[in-house]
């Protein structure tokens, strides 16, 4: 079995659907606040829309899986600073373009940044590192807590793939120990506890940097395709359940969102290959992460439109619309190309050193 770029956009694109689904209707009030109705009875969407936060925990594991594949490939030519510094800048560098169309947004809905930020406008530099839910300070929207996990999977990268390459499966057990010790020190106000997501990215990592999906041989697609279908639903029951009980074991609910991860992974892999519609959403999930709340919350959007599908739809391709015009702007105005630049330097830097010695 064959895992690469293109299944792992495919994977974001199901995560972006999901994303759009879990802010549109996991609070009841939202039902009645924008008038929505649905053909399902809303308590099941309700409780649907709530277990659609493995969106979450998705994009942490595809983007450590990514990274770990590009760490693998470079730890004999580059050096695990230098990775991280050339990852974080082209990281921030997405960031940075999408942050002002936030400011954008947030004013054509009628707000400012003095409402937001309550005079204390230093508190926008923390915003724009996206590490403003970790010192617990204002932001212009709650969906930018994710930058600082973001940020937090570059950096663990080098160390997880060596840990992940001495102790293989073992890595994956003490990584949960880990959880039981560091659980509840790194809190989000809108992500939860940071350690909780330690296991997807974990995992995430120790499948690629092991080659597990490569060593996965299947000879009929079907059968496996239901057998990983099965793992899906039996860890999204178990998050489910243990979510309801009083059975908090810390951790176990993100253990089962890795595996059903996995498994979404792998079915992805088997029979969505020839997918051209969620390669093509995830390709541009990144900015669609961080724009897509303001046409969810949108009131304009919900005085016209009430059914949740069809909200969820729409939501979706505006989200995607606008993603496709700020890459076209990007490439206009050769930013990508300057980004690269600037990550490079230090690489420039020390092969010139390395040359003159």
């Amino acid at each position: 079995m064959q895992f690469g770029k293109d299944d792992s956009a495919r994977v974001k694109g199901i995560a972006i659907i999901l994303l759009c689904f879990h802010h549109m209707c996991y609070r009841p009030e939202y039902f009645s606040t924008y008038n929505m109705h649905t053909w399902l009875p809303q308590s099941l969407v309700i409780e649907l829309a709530v277990l659609a936060r493995v969106c979450v925990p998705i994009f942490a594991f595809i983007s450590a899986y990514g990274l770990a594949t590009i760490f693998n490939k470079k730890k004999e030519s580059e050096s695990a600073g230098r990775f991280v510094f050339k990852r974080w800048i082209t990281l921030m560098a997405a960031w940075w373009f999408a942050y002002p169309i936030q400011i954008l947004a947030l004013y054509l809905q009628g707000n400012s940044l003095s409402s937001v930020f309550q005079g204390h406008y230093q508190y926008i530099f923390l915003d724009f590192m996206g590490w403003s839910d970790f010192f617990k300070t204002q932001m212009l929207v709650g969906i930018n807590w994710y930058m600082f996990l973001a940020q937090l999977v570059v950096v663990l990268t080098p160390l997880l793939s060596v840990l992940n390459k001495k102790f293989r499966f073992l890595s994956l057990i003490y990584v949960f120990l880990a959880m039981q010790c560091l659980g509840g020190y790194f809190s989000s106000n809108f992500g939860g506890d940071y350690v909780n997501y330690l296991f997807p990215i974990a995992l995430g990592n120790y499948l690629a940097t092991n080659d597990v999906f490569e060593k996965i041989k299947v000879k009929h697609k079907v059968p496996v395709s239901f057998g990983f279908l099965a793992l899906f639903l039996g860890m999204m029951l178990v998050k489910y359940f243990t979510s309801k009980s009083s059975f908090n074991f810390r951790g176990i609910q993100y253990v089962a969102f890795g595996i059903a991860i996995f498994a979404l992974c792998a079915m992805t892999a088997l029979l969505f290959r020839w997918d051209v519609v969620l390669k093509f959403l995830g390709k541009y999930s990144g900015n669609m992460y961080f724009i897509h709340i303001f046409i969810v919350r949108s009131t304009l959007l919900h005085k016209y439109v009430g059914n949740v599908l069809l909200l969820i739809l729409i939501s979706l391709v505006l989200s995607l619309g606008i993603s496709v015009l700020i890459e076209l702007v990007k490439k206009g105005i050769r930013y990508d190309k300057l980004i690269r630049k600037i990550a490079n330097v230090g690489v420039r830097t020390s092969s010139e050193e390395k040359t003159a010695a």
